[in-house]
């Protein structure tokens, strides 16, 4: 899926940026569709959910922002 929306928006723009949490596994997962690290917003998810956010026993605090070159 991921391959398939790269593609899809590859002529529409140069950069994919995708926001998601700290979970290593996540992270490795995106790495291994070839992107990088961009920047991280921290507290995003403390501050903009009501309830505390626990995925793979790991309290969600930062957003982490990855790219990729299209």
């Amino acid at each position: 899926m991921v391959r398939h929306v790269c593609g899809f928006y590859g002529n529409k723009g140069r950069t994919m940026l995708v926001g998601t949490d700290e979970n290593p596994r996540v992270l490795r997962f995106y790495g291994r569709c070839g992107f990088a690290y961009s920047h991280r917003l921290k507290d995003f998810f403390v501050k903009n959910y009501r309830h505390p956010i626990v995925e793979d026993g790991i309290l969600l605090r930062g957003m982490v922002y990855l790219k990729k070159k299209l």
